[in-house]
């Protein structure tokens, strides 16, 4: 999302690596608050099915473009509905929340919906699994 907004001109180039930085601490700070208040055994389910679902080689393609497709749609719905000037609506707010929802319920079973490589990182640098 940040780099289309720095694309579409809602976002500075200057800053673009210190949100991408931010956004990875992030990550990492939340995974990192789910396993301190889960217990054990529930952690991986904490970690919003970053893990769980895929667990094939023959599922990575199709969790790639699942994931390909649910950013792109988050990504519309900000640029769109956050940054482009001629389409700003006092509703941004809840049709970037819908369309994070509908990401959810769509592309959870298939590929945990990430939709961010951030929110990806943090739980995968918590408990060190980088399969897939």
């Amino acid at each position: 999302v940040s780099l289309a907004a720095m694309l579409v001109g809602g976002l500075k180039l200057t800053m673009l690596f210190p949100y991408w930085i931010s956004q990875l601490c992030g990550g990492l700070i939340g995974a990192t608050l789910a396993k301190a208040v889960s217990p054990e055994d529930r952690f991986w389910n904490a970690t919003g099915a970053a893990f769980v679902t895929v667990q094939e080689s023959e599922q990575v393609a199709g969790a790639v473009v699942a994931e390909v497709i649910l950013t792109t749609l988050l990504v519309l719905t900000v640029c769109t509905g956050a940054i482009n000037e001629k389409t700003l609506g006092p509703l941004a707010p809840f049709c970037i929340g819908f369309s994070v929802t509908v990401d959810i319920l769509a592309g959870g079973a298939v590929s945990g919906a990430c939709m961010n490589p951030a929110r990806a990182f943090g739980p995968a640098m918590v408990a060190n699994h980088w399969d897939y």
